[in-house]
């Protein structure tokens, strides 16, 4: 796709054929996918055609990149298999849903090997 801006808010996309050949054969559906085509579009202009929309109703998921031991990672894909679930995702944000709704964020942080607490970042100070 070739995107021409035409101030920091406006803009064109271009979308060949074979562009939007190539979303549909990724698994977008069709109505999802950009037409092939030069379509204008304008940032910032969704307030002003949904006045009524309200963001505190709305559940929002977020993209993290998170490092997990490997038999984690393998706990939950054969449980997302035995759920038969999309992907191990899903009973993972099970399991953290559970533990934030049942108290865990109030209980004492657990200490880690490298002497930090759930919660912490950064390097460990030497004792003086």
């Amino acid at each position: 796709m070739k995107i021409e801006r035409t101030s920091p808010a406006e803009g064109y996309i271009e979308v060949t054929e074979e562009e939007y050949r190539e979303q549909l054969a990724a698994g977008r559906a069709a109505d999802e996918a950009f037409q092939p085509g030069r379509h204008r579009y304008i940032r910032g202009g969704f307030r002003k055609h949904h006045p009524d929309f309200d963001s505190a109703t709305v559940k929002v998921t977020v993209e993290v990149t998170l490092s997990l031991d490997y038999e984690v990672l393998e706990y939950f894909k054969q449980q997302a298999q035995l759920l038969q679930a999309d992907s191990y995702q899903a009973p993972m944000a099970q399991v953290l849903r559970s533990a934030m709704e049942g108290g865990a964020a109030s209980r004492k942080p657990v200490a880690k090997k490298n002497g930090q607490t759930n919660g912490q970042t950064g390097k460990r100070r030497r004792a003086a």
